[in-house]
């Protein structure tokens, strides 16, 4: 057997120089981001969205229409005296055509909730729903003298402002 010559060992040397970068020397990223909370046993879900500001709202519809109801009722009330009945025949001609003054007493009561009953509806933000309501009640009031008149008036306003939302 005949020896067979060996491959010369490698030659361990420093590696060659290599260029430098200009700047300072690269550092450790400062930011770690904080570790995962664990995973809970129900869904989490975000809070509900907060306005800024409240939903629009006919205040003023609103206000004017309360006032003319109540004027309607207190109409309506005042109709059960004899005298306030005798001297409004004078200027509603009509009101005797309605039979007695309890009937119209009556009318008076369920014109007058409906209007407050539509001026809460215009308060809640159905505003437009509110002043179809309030209108025509604030017209037909006119039947029983209107909440002394000025409850017409107001109703009518409240309406109109009621569909413009203010």
């Amino acid at each position: 057997m005949v020896a067979q010559p060996q491959p010369p060992a490698p030659v361990y040397a420093p590696a060659p120089p290599m260029a430098q970068a200009v700047g300072p020397p690269p550092m450790a990223p400062t930011f770690v981001p904080p570790p995962m909370p664990p995973a809970a046993a129900f869904p989490v879900y975000p809070p509900p969205p907060m306005y800024a500001q409240a939903p629009p709202r006919a205040l003023w519809g609103f206000i004017l229409s309360v006032i003319a109801g109540i004027l309607v009722i207190l109409n309506a009330a005042a109709l059960l005296a004899p005298g306030f009945y005798s001297m409004w025949i004078g200027v509603f001609f009509w009101l005797p055509a309605l039979g007695t003054a309890s009937l119209a007493f009556a009318i008076g009561v369920i014109i007058g909730l409906i209007l407050v009953i539509g001026s809460i509806l215009m308060l809640l933000g159905y505003g437009t729903i509110g002043s179809i309501v309030v209108f025509p009640m604030a017209v037909l009031s006119l039947i029983l003298g209107g909440g002394f008149v000025a409850g017409f008036v107001l109703g009518v306003l409240g309406g109109i402002l009621g569909m413009l939302g203010r």
